[in-house]
Formats: structure tokens, sequence, C-alpha cells
């Protein structure tokens, strides 16, 4: 099968494009588009301390999450496994560490 060969390529970030130019592609027709998001203004601790609790999260808890589109390629399920883990290893803030996802996508569930 032939495939036409593009004209330009997009990564979504710099480090993402250094792997395509070594990877082959010509640094002149890779072009950057960043896949962000606005996130706003910081939150006040107050508004920390807010969500903290509509969450049911203890205060010096250490919250590890993830924003992302639920999909098999992000493999968020290694970062369900790392939590799991890290009781093991650790102390302190790992023993009162809490996993937060959010997004939407398939492997939503």
């Amino acid at each position: 099968m032939a495939f036409e060969d593009p004209g330009r390529v997009f990564a979504v970030s710099e480090e993402l494009k250094r792997h395509m130019v070594a990877e082959g592609f010509s640094d002149g027709r890779v072009d950057v588009v960043y896949n962000g998001i606005e996130i706003g203004a910081c939150v006040t601790p107050e508004e920390r301390a807010a969500a903290r609790a509509e969450l049911g999260f203890p205060a010096k808890a250490l919250v590890v999450g993830s924003v992302a589109r639920l999909d098999p390629v992000k493999n968020l399920s290694l970062l369900l496994q790392a939590h799991a883990f890290a009781p093991r290893i650790a102390s302190g803030c790992a023993r009162r560490a809490r996993w937060l996802r959010t997004g939407t996508g398939g492997a939503r569930g």
C-alpha cells in the first residue's frame, strides 16, 4: 500500500518533535501544536481545603491524579498500580496518598 508523503507533520511538544526528527522526519517539516488547556488562576489555600473536604481527602494527603482522555493508550492503569504499590515502599505521605482521575473516553469505568 502506498501513502502520499505529507508536506507537514505535527507534534504536541518539543520533546516529541525531537523524537520524530531522530526517527527520520525532516526538522523543517515538523511543527509543534501544543495540546493543552487554559488552567486558569491558581486556587487559594481555602479553595484547596474545601475541595479536599468535598472529596473526603485528609488535609495532609498527597493527591496524585490525571486529567486526561480515558483511553488505553494513556496507560492510566500503570498510575493505579504505582499508587497501590507506594505504601509498600514508603511511609509517611505515601501512606496518606489518594488517587484521583477525571476525564471521558472508552476506558471510563
